[in-house]
């Protein structure tokens, strides 16, 4: 019984506190809060920038501010911790606290067994528009004439070979030719571009 009492004691106490640091958290945020309008109205209003020198002061200072975090001793009362009000802050914070201590904790799942894994296997080709600028700028023709040709590992569809057409022309503009003339190929219509070499 003893064990209990002075379990909930502890407990009350560290309740206590975070309702304390809660709440004076919340004044101080809505001092600086006051600052800042009081600045942004002085500021609107012209006055800050003509009857002050602040913005030689904010040049010449180059230094960072830092805050620690602030504590206060100051109590809440017991009389007020008995009321209902504070109850329900006391029921809030603790669910608040209950619910972050939850997201934090991370869930194992079981072990997959083998026979539940459906193996497939994945082709993957990787083609590097890099690698394919690279060959290109060493010979010369056309951009699109040049992939079109080219013998990929796999062979690769229209629709990825104008992409790699359009990722390579993109990317590496400054490095080819990009000529006004326009050609088309199956009913695609793409802007001839060459080497600079």
């Amino acid at each position: 019984m003893q064990k209990d009492i002075n379990t909930a004691w502890i407990n009350f106490s560290d309740i206590t506190q975070k309702i304390i640091d809660y709440h004076n958290q919340i004044k101080l945020q809505t001092e600086f809060y006051k600052k800042v309008q009081k600045i942004k109205r002085l500021k609107d209003k012209r006055i800050l920038t003509e009857n002050t020198n602040i913005e030689k002061i904010l040049i010449r200072q180059n230094s960072l501010f830092f805050s620690g975090q602030q504590k206060h001793i100051t109590q809440i009362s017991i009389p007020y911790l008995q009321t209902d009000e504070a109850f329900y802050h006391i029921l809030k914070i603790s669910k608040e606290v209950k619910n972050r201590n939850s997201i934090t904790k991370q869930k194992i799942a079981d072990e997959i067994a083998d026979n539940q894994i459906e193996k497939k296997e994945k082709n993957i080709l990787a083609i590097s528009p890099a690698k394919i600028k690279q060959l290109f700028t060493a010979g010369s023709g056309e951009l699109f004439d040049f992939i079109e040709n080219y013998e990929f590992p796999t062979d690769l569809s229209l629709e990825q070979k104008t992409t790699l057409f359009c990722k390579i022309a993109s990317r590496y503009s400054d490095e080819l030719i990009h000529t006004k003339e326009y050609k088309t190929f199956n009913d695609i219509e793409y802007a001839v571009i060459k080497s600079k070499n």
